[in-house]
């Protein structure tokens, strides 16, 4: 709620959102989420949604009757596209047959290539791919806008390129599958920015060989609540900024007296932070017993903080303020001196093996 205020106050000429627009792909979400962006839609600030791998034919569709859990109605590809038909599909210049890809025509000098990158049949997979008969319909969009002379931005909820330590570290499913197929299909077409969601945190990457940029934009379900101003500019420079949602001055403007709204910033944080903790000491636990190692609790709780000021600096995008004082910390001799391989311990190591800069703003200079 506070996230579409701060939207209808901007006025942008177009709200995007990139995918899991809820937990589970509970109907019922997805149903009240749209009846909340039809406010934005009355507005006159068009809205356009593509799914993420949360969104649909997902088994996991949860309610909750007090304490208890239980099974929800699931959303499937074709009531996604009825739940959000006003919210691209109703307006969109191309449909692909095959997928819950559209073309949306933002103005005369831009175009939008919503791609659905999500495995859903039978059920939902968390990686992404497209299938061949997609790609067919992606390169004519690419070409039509080729001929039109128009530029066209392509948004998927799966990554272009493999960003960032999350992909490398905790799962192979970050990345769009084959993604060089998708990568030589935009370079071809003159592509020169694509933008994503998936990975949770605030980060972006250009392709070498191709000099394709893609921005992932950080999630609001984890601090610091991240969404991002795209700007074009008359000579063809984009232009990224990455903002946080200001929940604590909503609070105050609607009267809300809850503790935790009133600082959310510090609350957000506080959650990812305790999180991380808890990860870094279980898997401390788990590795430490096989190697017959001994540290103790004091010691391990040092470590688990030490990880948790990189997780909540590096899912921010702004490692490069405590990168320095990071790497000379001596609590990652600790670290080091256990050598053990996990999931957790190869994400330390890529957070800070990854470039230090500032994520949240980004800045493409036109090619003309």
């Amino acid at each position: 709620d506070a996230f579409l205020d701060e939207v209808v106050k901007l006025r942008p000429d177009v709200l995007v959102l990139s995918g899991d627009l809820t937990l589970n792909g509970e109907k019922a979400s997805h149903k009240d989420l749209a009846e909340k962006l039809h406010r934005v839609e009355n507005n006159g600030i068009p809205v356009l949604v593509i799914p993420g791998n949360h969104d649909i034919n997902n088994r996991q569709a949860a309610r909750y009757e007090g304490e208890e859990r239980l099974p929800a109605e699931y959303t499937t590809p074709e009531e996604f596209r009825q739940i959000y038909q006003a919210f691209g599909y109703d307006e969109a210049a191309s449909e692909d047959p095959n997928s819950l890809s559209y073309l949306y025509e933002l103005d005369e000098n831009t175009w939008l290539l919503m791609i659905d990158s999500c495995q859903y049949s039978p059920v939902n997979k968390v990686g992404g791919a497209i299938s061949e008969a997609t790609y067919e319909w992606i390169e004519q969009q690419l070409e039509a806008a080729w001929d039109a002379g128009v530029e066209i931005i392509p948004i998927a909820h799966h990554n272009l390129l493999d960003e960032s330590g999350v992909s490398r570290s905790f799962y192979d499913n970050c990345t769009i599958e084959h993604n060089e197929e998708l990568v030589r299909m935009l370079s071809d077409h003159g592509v020169r920015l694509h933008l994503s969601g998936h990975l949770h945190i605030q980060h972006y990457k250009e392709d070498e060989d191709t000099g394709i940029y893609e921005i992932v934009t950080g999630s609001m379900v984890m601090a610091p609540c991240h969404y991002g101003i795209v700007r074009i500019w008359n000579d063809g420079t984009y232009q990224y900024d990455a903002k946080s949602v200001d929940v604590d001055g909503w609070a105050i403007r609607h009267s809300y007296h809850n503790r935790d709204l009133a600082d959310f910033t510090a609350y957000s944080e506080s959650i990812l932070r305790r999180a991380a903790i808890r990860d870094a000491i279980r898997d401390l636990n788990r590795h430490i017993e096989d190697r017959h190692a001994f540290f103790t609790d004091e010691k391990k709780r040092e470590m688990a903080s030490y990880y948790a000021d990189l997780c909540v600096n590096y899912y921010e995008g702004r490692m490069y303020q405590i990168e320095e004082a990071a790497k000379e910390n001596p609590v990652l001799e600790d670290w080091n001196k256990i050598g053990y391989v996990s999931e957790l311990s190869d994400f330390l190591q890529n957070i800070l093996e990854d470039e230090a800069k500032d994520y949240g703003h980004l800045k493409i200079p036109s090619v003309h």
